[in-house]
């Protein structure tokens, strides 16, 4: 069987590329200099204001997204690769497979509607948090309610409502230190490294309802519904260019609860949980995160709640059998639908060997390589591709994730790209949701982070210190930012920019950098703590409108002549935490 390859990215038989943008949200600019490189504002995120629902608003979670309440919310930009290529066109996705977002809230919820250009509706995996449902083509959401990049959720669904769901306690894969359960994180400072009632993992949190009230059609606990034409399932719709038929989409709704109800102690079921929720021990002291409530109302003086969100979706190639689909079209008798296998549409059988079969057959990988020819009269996979084939689309398309046919070997295309990374589990690069009331928020219009600036060096004093230990060993630190910036052997690129460390620590009326704490062979965290401490100018004409996306961005760039500023401290364990002065915050 010869994999034919009918197309270069970023062709996809001229389907075109989506750009789009919506009025409540804005993307990273350009480079900055003078009185406004202080911000950083090239780096800063996507920014979505989402409006609290009316006392007359309503949504029903069917999948639809026909509520009137969801008229009142913008749609997300499209998507885009996860990782920011320096070539554009690998940024990009193929309209035919777009994706777009909206999100409201109300006092228990948070409420996500998606909508996913697919043009092959099929999935396999049903029920909760019995297998992941990206091993389908899925939707996946991430959520850090604190910002501080502890505690964040990650949920994930296929188009048959097939859903997961984890509380993460630290950001996975950076080998950062965690406790194996509460017992342990009570006595430490360490956050439980993972809670969810997902087989193979620690833990029994979920946001599902296990007492069976969402199964009644009670209001209780996480409620997920999607929605497609039955009649496109297992059938190649088309991709949208001339001569095809429209994509068929599938559409996903969701209700997070906000707070969990949990009637049980640490070991117990209870009934479910919530965004909010650190674990156990933590959600019952202090320390808790109920202060990250939107329902609290505005974070301070002149600051909105924000959440750090993002989204994604895992989208595995299929084989489409070219030969087959010639012959089929060529055959009137052999006109048919059905994408059951069949001789002339061998399936996969586990085996890596990709030559099986006939080898007058031809086949191409969709997304990337779709051909103008390609009808719904094509043969198309039912299982994802073997090792070898995921092999072939590895060399030949570079964004494509790996080449386990397990684990891996998928594209995964998000709202906000993570830069140089190209795994989801990093919050400091998701995008900024500002929540509105607009009976109570002081602001009612975008307002970018003034917290932006702080955070983003005192992350890269992270990646500097990160730098520093690998070259000293032993969990050794920097215990001055000088040692960090006076070469470039700690903080290198891509995950540290010398430069705009440099920059931050040259700009002292705006930036204090100290370090306190660092130890030589530390052997729990922390082992140091970063402050950042931000000056905000109080310029008054600042307001950068050279940016195209920047309508309706409220104060972008104005300072308060009454506002003390904020510092932002980061430790070893990558925590933020933020400490805001007296006075009115502006907008940035």
């Amino acid at each position: 069987m010869r994999f034919a390859r009918v197309a270069t990215i970023p062709l996809w038989c001229s389907l075109g590329v989506a750009t789009g943008n919506a009025s409540r949200t804005s993307a990273g600019g350009g480079a900055r200099t003078g009185t406004t490189a202080w911000k950083f504002a090239q780096y800063y995120p996507r920014h979505y204001v989402n409006l609290k629902l009316q006392s007359h608003e309503h949504i029903v979670v069917d999948g639809r997204l026909d509520d009137v309440a969801w008229d009142a919310a913008d749609w997300t930009e499209d998507f885009v690769d996860i990782t920011h290529h320096n070539d554009s066109a690998l940024n990009a996705v193929p309209r035919a497979f777009q994706t777009r977002v909206k999100m409201r809230w109300d006092a228990d919820y948070l409420y996500i509607g998606a909508e996913l250009n697919e043009p092959f509706l099929f999935g396999n995996i049903t029920g909760h948090n019995l297998v992941a449902p990206y091993h389908d083509n899925d939707f996946e959401v991430f959520i850090d309610v604190s910002s501080s990049t502890h505690y964040y959720k990650e949920y994930e669904m296929n188009m048959l409502n097939a859903t997961y769901d984890i509380n993460w306690g630290a950001p996975d894969g950076l080998k950062l230190q965690c406790a194996a359960n509460d017992t342990v994180a009570a006595a430490s400072s360490l956050p439980v490294c993972v809670n969810t009632s997902f087989p193979g993992y620690a833990g029994n949190w979920s946001m599902y309802d296990y007492s069976g009230a969402t199964a009644r059609g009670e209001a209780k606990g996480m409620v997920t519904a999607t929605h497609f034409d039955q009649g496109q399932f297992a059938r190649f719709s088309g991709t949208g260019h001339a001569g095809q038929a429209n994509v068929s989409v599938w559409t996903a709704e969701i209700a997070f609860p906000i707070r969990s109800d949990w009637s049980a102690g640490p070991s117990g079921e209870g009934n479910h949980g919530g965004l909010l929720d650190t674990t156990w021990s933590q959600d019952h002291s202090a320390q808790n995160f109920t202060l990250f409530d939107p329902n609290e109302g505005d974070a301070g003086p002149g600051r909105p709640r924000y959440w750090r969100i993002d989204f994604a979706r895992a989208e595995h190639p299929r084989r489409y059998n070219t030969t087959a689909a010639t012959a089929a079209t060529n055959d009137t008798a052999n006109t048919t639908n059905s994408l059951a296998p069949s001789a002339a549409n061998p399936q996969p059988d586990g085996d890596d060997d990709v030559d099986e079969g006939n080898d007058d057959e031809d086949y191409v990988l969709c997304p990337f390589d779709c051909p103008c020819s390609l009808q719904p009269t094509t043969p198309v996979t039912l299982t994802n591709p073997t090792a070898s084939e995921c092999a072939v689309a590895s060399e030949e398309f570079p964004t494509i994730l790996g080449t386990d046919p397990f684990y891996g070997c998928y594209w995964e295309w998000v709202w906000q790209a993570l830069g140089f990374e190209a795994y989801m589990h990093r919050p400091t690069r998701w995008s900024m949701v500002q929540f509105v009331d607009t009976e109570s928020s002081a602001r009612q219009a975008r307002c970018g982070n003034i917290e932006w600036p702080g955070r983003y060096v005192a992350k890269q004093v992270f990646e500097a210190q990160r730098g520093y230990a690998l070259a000293h060993g032993n969990r050794s630190f920097a215990v001055d930012v000088a040692e960090l910036t006076a070469s470039a052997e700690y903080c290198q690129a891509p995950a540290c920019e010398l430069e705009d460390l440099r920059q931050a620590v040259a700009m002292r009326d705006v930036f204090a950098i100290t370090i306190a704490g660092a130890t030589t062979n530390c052997s729990s965290s922390p082992c140091y703590e970063a402050t950042v401490r931000v000056t905000v100018p109080t310029t008054t004409n600042d307001h950068d409108h050279d940016h195209d996306h920047d309508h309706d961005h409220g104060d972008w760039g104005r300072g308060e002549a009454n506002y003390d500023g904020y510092a932002v401290t980061v430790d070893d364990n990558l925590r933020f935490t933020v400490q805001h002065g007296a006075g009115i915050a502006p907008c940035l």
